[in-house]
């Protein structure tokens, strides 16, 4: 069995290294002719420089959302009419369930006091 760490490299088969090094041409023209066919070393592409029209992108779903959430909490925080009626209705919702959670409980001590009678 043979280890999962080791490579398998096989060998050619039918092909000394010197017959190989024999088929290859070495002259210098032949060599020049290779490597002018090759491509250039990789290089990967240049981005554009930045510039103010980068910045707005309207036609970027994502970017209208997050520029509607910007433009609603900049809203908000700079009107204060609009602030303290946030804050006011924030208050109304708290105390609605504060209400609940007190009603909930008194009934929870009633079921407990007509369990204890029985």
């Amino acid at each position: 069995m043979q280890d999962d760490n080791q490579q398998f490299n096989p060998q050619p088969q039918g092909i000394s290294d010197q017959t190989h090094y024999q088929e290859q041409p070495h002259d210098l023209q032949y060599y020049q002719q290779q490597t002018a066919n090759q491509t250039s070393v990789y290089a990967p592409p240049q981005a554009p420089a930045p510039s103010v029209s980068t910045w707005f992108d309207f036609s970027n779903p994502s970017y209208l959302k997050g520029f509607m959430v910007a433009a609603g909490i900049t809203f908000v925080a700079t009107n204060p009419y609009v602030r303290q009626s946030l804050i006011k209705g924030t208050l109304k919702i708290w105390n609605f369930l504060q209400g609940s959670v007190e009603e909930i409980k008194e009934q929870v001590q009633d079921v407990k006091a007509e369990m204890s009678q029985e």
